[in-house]
């Protein structure tokens, strides 16, 4: 009877009308149009994210929020634009950007004297307006370093990966990556998002970054709505991506568990990561669980999984005790 149990509910929940089982969406949370430095109109870039297998975009253009009435004709059941503002300000030559997410109007940018004062300026005003704040690119003209990030709190979601935007770090940088695993090391709860950051829509460009389609994040909603998307954002309940399809990820409270959606002819590594960015297990498979006992490293655990031609997928972290 038992194992009945879960078929019999999802049964139940997809007769039931306005009820759905719990959906994975693709989406789309950093991207430009005309109304800043893209080069496509609103409708156009959700145009292109709709016919290619998205269910949500956010819009994010510098310094504004674009109404997503903009795209209506785009919109339907199964794809949804919900509004955002990319919010800048400079400190010298180092650029401190983030994201509001989910905002119903245009928040004004950060201001200070110091990329700490700016950043905690930005998440002041994007909270205040009841939007979710997202890091964009920390280390693109070395705009944010870990000890700006470790002084700041409010920022549930951090970009690991922006194609364009000095991902890799350098000699005297950790790359965005390891930047994340000292903020979890820390104790800080973030999330990390591959994003497009797009600007260059139009097929003739000749730019190699800043186009679509170069990561996203895969959200867990019970439908597509904004609030259940933002819910799914707040909470970590969503995996990035800039490549790897995953059939399912369980956070329980004290295990992962990772299944991988193989493409056909290509192989995988599961690795699962610890306090300090150290790999406590590798699996060659297409699904793997670990369960947290508590042992040094284990704080949190979080799953990386790299395909044999290099594309990755990234989950949350599962925290030892929460």
């Amino acid at each position: 009877m038992h194992r009945l149990l879960p078929l019999f509910l999802a049964t139940v929940l997809l007769a039931v009308p306005g009820l759905t089982a719990d959906q994975w969406v693709k989406g789309c949370t950093h991207a430009h149009t005309t109304h800043s430095d893209g080069d496509a109109s609103p409708e156009a870039a959700a145009a292109w994210y709709k016919a290619h297998g998205y269910g949500f975009l956010f819009i994010t253009d510098h310094g504004t929020r674009t109404d997503p009435a903009e795209c209506a004709a785009v919109v339907d059941d199964s794809f949804i634009v919900i509004g955002g503002e990319e919010v800048n300000t400079n400190v010298g030559p180092r650029p401190v950007h983030a994201n509001g997410l989910g905002l119903s109007q245009t928040v004004p940018s950060g201001t200070g004297t110091t990329a700490v004062e700016v950043l905690r300026s930005h998440i002041a005003n994007i909270t205040g307006a009841g939007g979710i704040v997202q890091v964009n690119h920390p280390n693109w003209r070395q705009g944010l370093d870990y000890g700006d990030l470790l002084q700041v709190d409010g920022y549930p979601l951090l970009e690991i990966h922006n194609l364009g935007c000095d991902d890799a770090g350098d000699y005297a940088r950790p790359s965005t990556e390891q930047l994340w695993d000292i903020l979890l090391s820390a104790g800080k709860r973030v999330y990390g998002v591959a994003t497009d950051d797009t600007h260059h829509y139009a097929p003739d460009s000749k730019a190699t970054d800043s186009i679509p389609g170069q990561g996203w994040v895969v959200a867990r909603v019970p439908r597509l709505t904004a609030e259940a998307v933002l819910r799914a954002l707040k909470t970590g309940d969503f995996y990035s991506s800039n490549g790897v399809e995953l059939a399912d990820v369980t956070y329980g409270r004290r295990h992962l568990r990772v299944t991988v959606r193989p493409a056909a002819g290509e192989t995988y590594r599961i690795l699962f990561i610890g306090q300090h960015g150290q790999i406590l297990r590798e699996e060659t498979t297409t699904r793997a669980i670990y369960r947290l006992s508590g042992q040094p490293g284990e704080a949190y655990v979080r799953a990386k999984v790299i395909s044999g031609k290099g594309k990755v997928a990234w989950t949350q972290p599962v925290w030892w005790g929460r």
